[in-house]
């Protein structure tokens, strides 16, 4: 992929570190689980986010770290990617639409951080 003008910014910083080597996107997890969903559906972004909080939320209840993952939505129609895994099973009508990483946390005891992180990005207001 080439990096353009206004391309959102965590893209261009994969791009860039693909472009080094040796990049991992995934983190190497011992775990990635794939979301795909119907093309042409209109809640298929919706449902996997769902799905995805869900599997998030479970393992974290059971000590697991995750990662959600964009990478592999970016190459949604990348012809490459799609055959790898449609040999998996994905349908001709379906395109990925979420990625998860899981596994073990990098800390001490191997269990996720559980102390709320200072909010960055786009703030969140309350309308009562």
């Amino acid at each position: 992929m080439e990096i353009h003008e206004g391309m959102y910014r965590s893209l261009v910083s994969s791009i860039t570190q693909s472009k080094k080597g040796g990049y991992r996107f995934h983190y190497d997890c011992p775990a990635l689980i794939v979301l795909a969903n119907k093309k042409d559906y209109g809640n298929n972004i919706a449902d996997c986010a769902c799905a995805m909080e869900n599997m998030m939320i479970y393992a974290n209840s059971v000590d697991l770290g995750t990662c959600w993952i964009n990478q592999l939505k970016w190459l949604n129609e990348n012809e490459e990617i799609l055959s790898l895994f449609r040999s998996f099973g994905m349908e001709e009508d379906e395109r990925i639409y979420a990625s998860l990483a899981v596994g073990y946390a990098d800390t001490a005891d191997g269990k996720p951080v559980r102390t709320p992180l200072t909010r960055k990005g786009n703030p969140v207001h309350r309308i009562a």
